[in-house]
């Protein structure tokens, strides 16, 4: 459950860009998805599609809100 847990956070932050080794992160946090759903459990590989379908729709509203 941990890595479950773990991987999407770690995905997120990356995509956040936050620190200067994001791609890390990111390709860390899609493996420890991976590692998870291995195990049997396949809520890292929900909350990462969520993650990206709200990091969608927050750039979508970002760039309504610039270019009008």
């Amino acid at each position: 459950m941990a890595l479950s847990i773990a991987a999407p956070l770690l995905v997120g932050v990356g995509l956040l860009g936050i620190v200067s080794w994001w791609p890390l992160l990111v390709s860390l946090g899609l493996l420890l998805a991976v590692a998870a759903w291995f195990k049997g459990t396949k809520l890292g590989f929900w909350l990462i599609g969520i993650e990206g379908f709200l990091l969608q729709v927050a750039l979508v509203i970002a760039a309504m809100l610039k270019y009008g």
